[in-house]
């Protein structure tokens, strides 16, 4: 503990006098639609820290086995146009389990996100099992603003968690104490036993999948993990521990956030989400520890600006992903994490 007390106190430091502006990574999203426009999925592209970008995302209603996931290098989807040759090579297929859902991620040491903006656009296509001529899904690519903090309000947040199908899985309380940090407060149930990653996702929904949610909270563009030297993300947490009855309980505090406007807030224009995943994080993978699939999604703080190509309006996105809501409140600043 001793130990832990000098790693916050450097930090710390370095942050107020290194990092007091924040500098997120350029990132791109777009939402996976079927010909008929039906959103299946989501995808999202950020700059990774040292070269090249991360591709991630997820797809629902799609039948089971590998399905390939290619870059184009045209901006259109109208519907499912010749959208050009692939400009991200090597990613590898979105394996879709008996329920239809498949989540992919890669690294791609070849573009980055500027070039994918250009004025020509990008766009990301799903193929069935991987041949060509069957286009399944398609999502054009566009720019993530960086958010605004929102006005100070409460200190507290609070949303229930939910599975993929709706069902109501546990809840989870934010509260910032006076000492600054932020004390969180998770119950969770209907899991595998043993140690879950659990995070903060960028974007405050999670329709049509998960994956809508984003990447980890990281305005401060550092590398991901609470055990990596150059890191952590700010949406970096401790693992939660599930029991033998499928059930578990977390509570500790982090000072890598703040609820009140700040650098580093999660209560922002874009919104927040917690995350409860299917493995444990390792504490250094860049970019999301080895977590592996989003099995739980807490909205602790909605979206309240829409995102680029979401099809819809701000208010829409938000009802369409308040079955993962609860209630909303409000908080103070914060900079590393403690399970009590």
């Amino acid at each position: 503990m001793h130990k832990i007390g000098l790693v916050i106190v450097a930090l710390v430091a370095s942050v107020g006098i290194a990092q007091a502006a924040p500098t997120p990574p350029p990132q791109a999203v777009g939402v996976l639609r079927t010909a008929d426009g039906t959103a299946i999925g989501n995808v999202i592209v950020t700059d990774a820290p040292d070269g090249g970008v991360f591709v991630s995302g997820a797809v629902k209603g799609v039948p089971q086995g590998d399905h390939g996931i290619t870059v184009r290098e045209a901006g259109d989807c109208a519907p499912f146009a010749d959208a050009g040759d692939p400009v991200v090579n090597g990613l590898p297929p979105v394996t879709v389990d008996a329920d239809g859902i498949g989540e992919f991620e890669a690294k791609a040491n070849d573009v980055r996100v500027a070039t994918l903006l250009d004025s020509n656009g990008s766009s990301v296509i799903v193929t069935a099992f991987g041949d060509e001529a069957q286009k399944v899904a398609c999502a054009v690519l566009a720019r993530v603003p960086v958010p605004a903090p929102l006005p100070a309000g409460p200190t507290s947040l609070s949303a229930n968690f939910f599975t993929p199908a709706g069902a109501t899985a546990g809840s989870i309380t934010l509260t910032e104490q006076a000492d600054g940090t932020v004390r969180i407060q998770a119950q969770a149930s209907g899991l595998t036993p043993g140690e879950h990653a659990m995070h903060f996702h960028q974007f405050g929904q999670c329709a049509p999948t998960f994956a809508a949610s984003g990447e980890h909270v990281n305005p401060l563009n550092t590398t991901h993990g609470l055990e990596d030297p150059t890191g952590p993300h700010a949406g970096d947490l401790p693992n939660i521990t599930i029991g033998a009855d499928g059930t578990g309980t977390f509570d500790g505090t982090t000072d890598l956030v703040t609820i009140s406007p700040s650098d580093t807030t999660i209560r922002d224009t874009d919104g927040t989400v917690v995350h409860i995943h299917a493995l444990p994080d390792d504490g250094v993978t860049d970019p999301g520890g080895r977590a592996n699939g989003r099995l739980l999604c807490a909205i602790v703080q909605p979206i309240t600006v829409a995102l680029p190509d979401a099809g819809t309006s701000a208010q829409t996105w938000v009802l369409l992903s308040m079955f993962a809501a609860a209630a909303v409140a409000g908080g103070t600043v914060l900079r590393r994490v403690a399970q009590r």
